[in-house]
């Protein structure tokens, strides 16, 4: 369906060939996924001396985001429920994206501690920049620091965790798995083989591409995630002459901010020198925005980037100008 609303296609139009081919592929899948059999046994026989833990893997990818939850029991588990969402059509960093899949965890586990008996509840992402946000206690974009408020709220004096990407069940969520394949996976109906023991659990110290440094949070940078004007309307490649692109970028500025005041303070005749300014800084903006989203996303949090980014002199994002070091 994700695939559908990007191609803009409309309820009566016939499906391209590659569109087709992929459907009955996934017609195919739900066939044999009525053919698998789950037991209804979650845990051995009752022992009130074992406690009993709740364990959810929460994951995301471009396609999808969302968490599975494991009950363990002594040194054994079981899978007891998922639940996943198609991500949106409009393009989200992976970190944010990452953070909707905590979320979506924080809301399974909450309803499952209402009906289940259990002495502690663990989180386990892969994703060190949302783990890094968790346990943050400064200033977030509103994006960011609105998820993370009802996480802290549901999901309160919970253990959030890192969990290796390949050692992740929730990862079967998000990037696809054939239904044969998912039944015959021991990481998916029991979770990882380390589970139930605490001794083995992944160690992890709170850092991004190995830098353990939060930036200070500046006004600027939580602006720029609002501000950032984006010029989709203009192609870029349609223009030889940069002069000629800043102009006719100037012009749609000047019509886009005209449209917004009154007819007798709106501006006219020859471009000025700021609205040239202006224009330039946009299309700046706007290709750093497509080219380094991530990075963007990362400074616009204060996290530096690590060794194969930027170091020491941290980046900032800056209104009215592009990305400044």
């Amino acid at each position: 369906m994700q695939r559908l609303w990007k191609e803009k296609l409309n309820w009566d139009e016939l499906l391209p060939c590659t569109l087709k081919e992929e459907w009955k592929s996934i017609a195919m899948e739900i066939e044999e996924a009525t053919k698998t059999e789950i037991s209804r046994q979650i845990t051995p026989e009752y022992d009130a001396q074992e406690e009993t833990e709740l364990h959810i893997f929460t994951d995301a990818s471009q396609q999808a985001y969302g968490a599975c939850a494991y009950l363990v029991k002594g040194n054994t588990s079981s899978l007891i429920i998922t639940k996943n969402r198609v991500a949106p059509v409009k393009t989200i960093t992976l970190p944010r994206l990452e953070l909707m899949g905590a979320l979506i965890g924080a809301r399974l586990a909450n309803y499952l501690v209402g009906f289940i008996d259990t002495h502690k509840t663990y989180f386990w992402s892969d994703s060190q920049i949302v783990l890094s946000w968790i346990s943050s206690t400064k200033t977030l974009p509103t994006f960011v620091s609105n998820r993370l408020k009802e996480i802290r709220k549901l999901a309160e004096n919970s253990d959030w965790r890192y969990c290796p990407t390949d050692q992740n069940p929730a990862d079967y969520l998000t990037r696809g798995i054939t239904a044969k394949q998912l039944m015959n996976s021991a990481l998916w109906i029991k979770g990882p083989k380390w589970i139930a023991n605490k001794t083995e659990w992944p160690n992890w110290t709170r850092n991004v591409e190995n830098c353990n440094t939060f930036s200070t949070i500046t006004e600027e940078s939580m602006d720029a995630e609002i501000h950032v004007p984006k010029t989709s309307c203009i192609q870029i490649e349609k223009y030889s002459s940069f002069s000629k692109l800043v102009r006719i970028t100037a012009y749609v500025l000047r019509f886009i901010r005209n449209l917004k005041t009154r007819k007798s303070e709106r501006t006219i005749g020859i471009l000025s020198i700021q609205e040239i300014g202006e224009a330039e800084n946009t299309l700046i903006r706007n290709v750093q925005q497509t080219t380094f989203e991530l990075k963007i996303d990362i400074i616009s949090i204060s996290v530096a980037p690590g060794c194969q980014g930027l170091r020491e002199r941290y980046a900032f994002v800056y209104v009215p100008s592009p990305i400044t070091m």
